[in-house]
């Protein structure tokens, strides 16, 4: 599974769709996040679901880290996603990121 997407209130921007129904309203959300791990620190985009439900805070899910110059150049190994105040484990191995459970 290709891992993560978000960040701070003030660092987000609306992603590219929207999908609405029975009291329920999904959209792709971009985030600012910074990759900490193998020596390396680098800041990224993460594009991840929010979804609102009538009355309810909204919730974000289904976290992506959107590949770029940047996230390409890391080393296989074991990090930490830092975005909307939570802190994601995963890997990369073979360029690809992967999920990893605490």
């Amino acid at each position: 599974m290709r891992l993560v997407d978000k960040f701070v209130e003030n660092n987000r921007h609306l992603g590219s769709g929207q999908v609405t129904g029975g009291g329920i309203v999904q959209e792709t959300i971009i985030f600012s996040g910074t990759i900490i791990g193998e020596g390396q620190r680098v800041e990224c985009e993460v594009r991840a679901t929010k979804t609102a439900l009538d009355g309810d805070p909204p919730l974000f899910s289904g976290y992506r880290i959107i590949e770029s110059d940047v996230t390409d150049r890391l080393p296989d190994g074991n990090y930490e996603l830092l975005v909307n105040r939570e802190r994601t484990r995963f890997s990369r191995d073979a360029g690809r990121f992967l999920s990893r459970p605490y």
